[in-house]
């Protein structure tokens, strides 16, 4: 975990910008750089490093070699074996040294791929947490103690894990971001599917908008009917959840029957109040997504757009602005 506060940093600078952050990203051989070392010595000490941070180090030099004329992607393509490290830190380096080189297709390629492989990634982090598997300590146990600082380290490392996959998935979503390039649209729609009613699925939002494109547009105006159908789904659902009949009373109950049935109304009761929190967020979430894509369609110069979160009225909004679009964006 003490890589983190350094990561962290790096992803100030991503989100938000300095005003010489785009001069410095472009000269990653500036001054406070390492001095360059030939690359594929570099390239064979990334592969040969057995700790993260000695991992990180190595990308940080490996950025700092200039492109050749011959291979002007040598340099990129090695940031970019980082993306598959196994450890989410040295990961979030690549993505963020990757991010810099706005003006390079291949890197945007790279981002864009590791994108496509998030959901994959994830599943892998997450199984890998299913294993992490420790026994409740027992207390009275001679061992207690020792079984409940292995459950505490336990937890720890989980929590660690999950962290990093965070800082990555940010840096990843930030790299992308930077640019308002078409070739970002499905990538940013595929990460959409991770973040879809919380409010970390904003900066994807405003990016996608941010594109300009139709298709890119298209994307945030589809999470209209995607709301509503969601909503849908759980109106029906609270309905069964609504009309649940008390379980039938256990053998070991000591208690009356009545005291039985009050006991399973209050839990299916409780079971309804959480649902109705859930769903309360989601429409919460869809009112909000109007109100921003209300004001970055004013932003664009696209008039009159819905004050509704009506799926319906969106989609009649879009196909009348869509000819709005220069011709070249409408593709």
């Amino acid at each position: 975990m003490r890589l983190l506060p350094s990561l962290v940093c790096g992803l100030t600078l991503a989100i938000s910008p300095a005003p010489g952050f785009a001069r410095a990203a472009a000269t990653p051989e500036s001054a406070a750089a390492p001095a360059p070392r030939d690359l594929s010595d570099l390239i064979r000490e990334l592969r040969k490093a057995d700790q993260p941070e000695i991992r990180i180090n190595v990308l940080t030099k490996i950025a700092a070699v200039s492109e050749s004329p011959e291979e002007p992607n040598a340099v990129v393509n090695a940031l970019a074996r980082g993306l598959k490290d196994d450890s989410f830190l040295v990961a979030a380096k690549a993505a963020e040294l990757l991010g810099t080189r706005y003006k390079n297709d291949a890197a945007l390629e790279h981002l864009v791929d590791a994108c496509g492989d998030l959901e994959k990634v994830r599943k892998k982090a997450l199984d890998g947490l299913e294993e992490m598997k420790n026994p409740l300590p027992k207390f009275g146990d001679k061992t207690f103690v020792e079984d409940l600082n292995k459950l505490s380290a336990l937890l720890d490392k989980k929590m660690a894990m999950l962290e990093e996959l965070r800082v990555y998935e940010t840096i990843l979503l930030m790299g992308i971001l930077m640019r308002r390039d078409d070739r970002c649209v499905e990538a940013l729609a595929d990460l959409m599917k991770f973040h879809l009613y919380n409010d970390t699925s904003w900066p994807i939002v405003e990016g996608l908008f941010n594109i300009g494109t139709s298709t890119a547009i298209e994307e945030v105006i589809e999470l209209f009917p995607m709301a509503e159908k969601a909503l849908d789904v759980r109106a029906k659902e609270r309905k069964k959840l609504a009309r649940q009949r008390p379980e039938r009373i256990p053998k070991m109950w000591k208690g009356t029957k009545s005291a039985w049935k009050a006991r399973e109304q209050g839990r299916i009761g409780a079971t309804v109040t959480r649902f109705d929190a859930v769903t309360e967020r989601l429409e919460n979430w869809r009112f909000e997504l109007s109100s921003r894509v209300q004001k970055l369609a004013r932003g664009a110069s696209l008039e009159l757009p819905p004050s509704t979160p009506d799926a319906d009225a969106w989609d009649d909004w879009w196909k009348k602005r869509r000819g709005a679009l220069p011709e070249s964006l409408r593709q």
